[in-house]
């Protein structure tokens, strides 16, 4: 927190201490290394520091409440080269799956799901939102710096280290947060119209939701039932974070199921909203957020870890699973036969695969 003084009935900004102008040493970035989630009191659970980014440098693979991942760095000097390494990294590191990122916790993948548990237990019930990538450097020069004041609403935020010397012989770090310039979120809506892919609308206001019971009504009365429409604003894409790699199996379900089909993700008696599947194999999220991974996914949806997504997701909440869906895919597939796959609830015997209708 800063400190002030008074100077003329004004607050002037007091720093202790002089700047001592000298670059980080790898002996003070190590120290920083070792506690740069205490320094910069982010809430995330620390999986594994890694060292196979040459461009980077070391890097800290976090899990943030939700258990998305989120990548901290602390390199000497931000240029653009390394600004570009880290946002590719942050972009890869997100695309990683559960099972991927907990092989890197060093006790092993049963106690990441344990501790990470305990973790989410000392978290407030809504806590804040945590950036995808934090930059910790000794300075951020030329364009990367400029560039940095564009990425604050993208999920990415730089802080800069300076040794100050409070007396001779002792050191202080005074840690700054490179300020972003505010982007403002474009809001649009997501249309799902029948066995049709996800588009942006753009801008306007968004048109009321049809109900499953008003869709009924309309059916029973010979009406055109209308297309559902999603309407909670959500935010374009992060800037330097790529969109995910489809999923075949996810493009196979929908090349069956039809593209714009809705699941949602039921485990323990909790259920989410509805998420879309696309035609490229791709699931979206009632917050707009895209995913490739169906066990990402779910975790997001429900907020925390489930054991298989493939078992979470389902057509409805009494509907099929989604891995019945792609057991149905490939058997055709490998078989070349064709028909329709029932979406709606139906029983479903033991080896998942549904009973015969």
């Amino acid at each position: 927190m800063p400190l002030f003084e008074f100077e003329h009935g004004r607050p002037v900004q007091v720093r202790l201490g002089r700047s001592t102008r000298a670059p980080l040493d790898e002996q003070a970035l190590a120290l920083v290394r070792e506690s740069v989630l205490e320094m910069l009191l982010l809430p995330v659970f620390p999986v594994a520091w890694c060292d196979d980014d040459p461009d980077l440098g070391p890097y800290l693979l976090t899990l943030d409440g939700g258990g998305s991942v989120v990548v901290v760095a602390v390199v000497p000097q931000l240029d653009e080269t390394r600004l570009v390494a880290a946002l590719a990294q942050a972009s890869r590191s997100g695309r990683r799956g559960w099972r991927d990122v907990a092989e890197a916790y060093p006790p092993g993948v049963p106690s990441l799901r344990r501790d990470w548990n305990v973790f989410r237990e000392t978290l407030p019930p809504s806590p804040a939102a945590v950036p995808r990538l934090v930059v910790v450097t000794g300075d951020a020069v030329g364009p990367a710096r400029d560039a940095v004041t564009l990425l604050g609403d993208a999920g990415v935020v730089v802080h800069e280290l300076t040794a100050r010397e409070l007396v001779p012989g002792r050191v202080a770090l005074e840690l700054t947060a490179v300020e972003p310039v505010p982007v403002a979120p474009r809001e649009v809506r997501l249309e799902l119209g029948p066995a049709a892919a996800v588009r942006a609308l753009g801008t306007g206001e968004p048109a009321s939701p049809v109900t499953r019971r008003e869709r009924r009504r309309r059916e029973t009365e010979g009406e055109s039932p209308a297309a559902p429409v999603v309407t909670s604003p959500v935010r374009t894409p992060p800037l330097g974070i790529a969109r995910p790699a489809p999923n075949a199996d996810l493009a196979a379900v929908a090349a069956l199921v039809g593209a714009g089909t809705e699941l949602v993700a039921a485990t323990n008696g909790d259920v989410s909203d509805a998420a879309v599947l696309t035609a490229e194999g791709l699931l979206v999220l009632a917050d707009g957020r895209v995913f490739s991974s169906v066990d990402e996914a779910a975790a997001e949806a429900l907020g925390r870890t489930v054991d298989d997504g493939w078992l979470a997701w389902r057509f409805g909440r009494g509907g099929p699973f989604l891995g019945e869906a792609l057991l149905e895919a490939r058997f055709r597939s490998a078989t070349g036969r064709a028909g329709s796959f029932r979406t709606d609830a139906a029983p479903v015997r033991r080896g998942g695969r549904r009973a015969a209708s």
